[in-house]
């Protein structure tokens, strides 16, 4: 069940400090609310799983998923039970299943415009999750307008990461720090290191409008490699040079 718009982000609330300046850190949005999956990095083959919060402080991870393919970037996602990311060099997107280990989807995105890998330092290809399920981020060329670049928002089937509706967004590359995904609508945030931020950008996939909403976000440690929501606590999850952060979203009605 969806709330309304949102109306502000708190202020990041610390909940520990572990990894590298850059990696991603989630919990299952169809799971039991509690595991913490983990990476740790720009570039890796390794998936860290934490029983709870308090296993996660001590820095004991319960789970080591090796991954058959190396991900990139922070953009990943845990959901029902699968781990979905972009492989590194390549503009393929994997769904690894947790409980048996093993790819079990994959596709290309043939239309994607993807950076060098060996100049690439943001994340390009996002997984998201809100409300009503998988979203897929990335830069493709636009062969409806003028052939120029396009930030495409993708509904994706989770189970074969088969598309159900394309949506092509007015973000552009370079002119935002992150985004997340609520309700249906899309956030970007203007800057992952200033530390007095905005969330600037907002696309609505149920009316298809833009607008420019002004609410306050606080990079505290002024490097946030990832920024995700969770809906089923209703929090943003972010990875801020070094630093593993909640903010709270607070809605309107």
């Amino acid at each position: 069940v969806c709330k309304d718009t949102v109306a502000s982000i708190s202020e990041p609330a610390q909940k520990n400090s572990y990894g590298l300046s850059d990696g991603a850190w989630m919990k299952d949005a169809r799971g039991h609310g509690k595991v913490i999956y983990l990476t740790n990095g720009h570039y890796g083959n390794s998936l860290l799983e934490f029983r709870d919060m308090d296993t996660f402080k001590s820095g004991q991870a319960s789970n080591l998923y090796n991954l058959p393919y190396d991900f990139t970037g922070t953009g990943h996602v845990v959901f029902n039970g699968a781990f979905f990311y972009n492989r590194a060099f390549s503009r393929d997107v994997i769904r690894f299943d947790l409980r048996r280990r093993f790819v079990s989807a994959w596709t290309t995105l043939h239309d994607a415009i993807l950076e060098e890998q060996t100049h690439r330092t943001q994340t390009e290809v996002e997984f998201a999750v809100d409300e009503s399920g998988l979203r897929l981020l990335y830069p493709a060329l636009d062969t409806e307008g003028f052939h120029q670049e396009v930030i495409l928002l993708i509904h994706l089937h989770h189970r074969d990461l088969q598309p159900i509706q394309t949506f092509r967004t007015g973000l552009r590359r370079g002119l935002y720090g992150n985004t997340f995904l609520v309700c249906g609508v899309l956030y970007g945030v203007d800057s992952m290191e200033r530390r007095y931020a905005n969330v600037t950008y907002a696309f609505d996939t149920h009316t298809l409008t833009h607008t420019v909403p002004s609410l306050a976000f606080t990079n505290m440690h002024t490097h946030t490699s990832q920024v995700s929501y969770n809906p089923l606590d209703k929090k943003l999850y972010a990875w801020d040079g070094g630093h593993q952060m909640n903010y709270d979203v607070i809605f309107a009605y």
